[in-house]
């Protein structure tokens, strides 16, 4: 066998890896692609948008502000909460807003003012409706609940 025909073998070697090799990587993007797209097909739309709005501002002012709510939130003075309420009436973390199964809660985290939900003091996890005023302080915040049209 000559040199030439045995280069040209090793090249059309060569050339028959390299389209297999191409051809895995191009079968593992796709399914990997379709996996992430029936993933966001399998992610359900919430029934609701949910969020807490502010209607009496404290001292400082938090005009009509709305902050959205997911499945959990902590309401404060502090940076770290994931709703900030910079006014001196507050807590540095005030109190907890969750939901379990649909249902959502409120509970104080051993502020100094109180939590209160339509003046009533909450003690413990006390249940949240759709029109509730939960007032932290003097901030005052209304769950506003908008259902989902499909």
């Amino acid at each position: 066998m000559s040199f030439d025909v045995l280069l040209f073998i090793l090249r059309a070697g060569f050339l028959v890896l390299l389209y297999v090799f191409l051809f895995a990587v191009v079968r593992v993007a796709w399914s990997s692609l379709k996996r992430t797209a029936e993933a966001r097909e399998a992610v359900a739309a919430p029934a609701s948008l949910v969020r807490l709005r502010v209607i009496g501002r404290g001292r400082n002012g938090l005009n009509d502000q709305a902050f959205d709510l997911w499945s959990n939130a902590t309401l404060g003075r502090a940076p770290d909460n994931t709703i900030v309420l910079p006014d001196q009436s507050v807590s540095a973390h005030h109190a907890s807003v969750h939901q379990d199964r649909g249902q959502w809660w409120v509970e104080d985290l051993r502020s100094t003012n109180g939590t209160a939900v339509n003046e009533s003091p909450v003690r413990g996890s006390v249940p949240l409706y759709p029109g509730d005023v939960i007032r932290l302080g003097e901030v005052e915040l209304r769950l506003e609940v908008d259902e989902v049209r499909a």
